[in-house]
């Protein structure tokens, strides 16, 4: 499983990266890559797949909370330990 989280550096969103990708690595045990992203980007990306987005990641937009997003890959993970998932 390919944990990314792409965020804008220029806006300063490195940190609260670098603190999604922790919690996620102390939670999991998987790791997570950090890239640079587009202006005001903020993404989890699993596998290729967007799955939590400052900008669609809730209602109206807002930052990922980390247990939603622990609970996506979580989801993931197990479609992916069933027979044909």
């Amino acid at each position: 499983m390919q944990i990314t989280i792409r965020h804008c550096h220029s806006c300063g969103f490195g940190p609260r990266a670098a603190g999604l990708a922790a919690y996620i690595e102390d939670a999991l045990d998987l790791k997570v890559t950090r890239e640079h992203g587009s202006l005001g980007q903020f993404d989890v990306i699993v596998d290729g797949k967007v799955i939590a987005s400052r900008q669609r990641g809730a209602p109206g937009g807002g930052w990922p909370q980390p247990e939603q997003v622990i609970a996506s890959i979580e989801a993931l993970q197990q479609q992916g330990s069933k027979p044909g998932g």
